[in-house]
């Protein structure tokens, strides 16, 4: 309601959507590390998308949604890098040359990453003053990363993510008048019917 009011007074605020990273995983093996690269960078206090589509031999990929969600910098989880406790970390605003692989940050170091890139914060806005320690915010945003962890590992050992992908896509190109009816038709039919019960 209050956005069309906006826009029938036609001030509807120009808001780019900026992040400080994208993280991308190679494949989906990787996929459930790329989660924990994305908690440990927003422990340290940034902003973190996630591309959910593996990048694989795309790269390119990854860069364009970069683009699009305003990331600062573009962290990627490949199996060989993981393995060897590294991060990939390519800085989109300061490196802009095509040969530039980007740094391999250590995944335990991610909370300092910035001292990779010179001290140059990833981070778009000044950092949030730390809370208060008898704030209950902070244990509940590392709880519900945790969630969120355990939630993206049960998507992938089942493979629903990309049963979802693939029907948030097709509900995405019908643009259909209902949505959410239609997600819910796509993911139905994608249930194995119930043997008889005892």
């Amino acid at each position: 309601m209050i956005v069309e009011l906006l826009k029938d007074l036609d001030i509807v605020p120009d808001l780019p959507r900026q992040v400080d990273y994208v993280v991308a995983s190679y494949d989906d093996e990787t996929y459930g590390h790329s989660c924990k690269v994305a908690t440990a960078l927003r422990e340290s206090g940034a902003t973190v998308d996630m591309l959910m589509v593996p990048t694989a031999k795309k790269v390119k990929k990854a860069f364009d949604y970069a683009d699009r969600a305003g990331a600062n910098r573009v962290a990627f989880v490949g199996p060989e890098e993981f393995k060897n406790g590294l991060v990939r970390v390519k800085d989109l605003r300061t490196q802009k040359t095509e040969d530039d692989k980007g740094v391999d940050v250590p995944y335990t170091d991610l909370k300092n990453v910035d001292s990779y890139f010179g001290g140059k914060s990833g981070c778009g806005a000044a950092p949030a003053p730390a809370p208060a320690q008898s704030e209950a915010l902070p244990l509940l945003e590392a709880e519900a990363m945790e969630r969120c962890g355990k939630v993206e590992e049960f998507l992938l050992k089942h493979d629903l993510r990309s049963i979802l992908q693939q029907c948030v896509s097709q509900v995405v190109i019908n643009q259909g008048e209902n949505p959410v009816q239609e997600l819910a038709d796509l993911l139905s039919a994608h249930v194995p019917p119930k043997g008889p019960t005892e």
